[in-house]
């Protein structure tokens, strides 16, 4: 892929694609943690919203 064709592509582009590609990341951990120990992980959340 030629250089110049990445020079164009606007820098926010490539940020909002990375925050996106973080929050998916994040999303598969929290489904793991919940599959592992559902019970563990929903009192978690009980606590967070008390």
């Amino acid at each position: 892929m030629p250089n110049h064709t990445l020079q164009r592509v606007c820098v926010q582009t490539w940020q909002q694609l990375r925050s996106d590609l973080r929050q998916h990341q994040l999303n598969r951990i929290e489904q793991l943690r919940f599959r592992r120990n559902p019970e563990a992980y929903l009192a978690t959340l009980e606590q967070l919203l008390l």
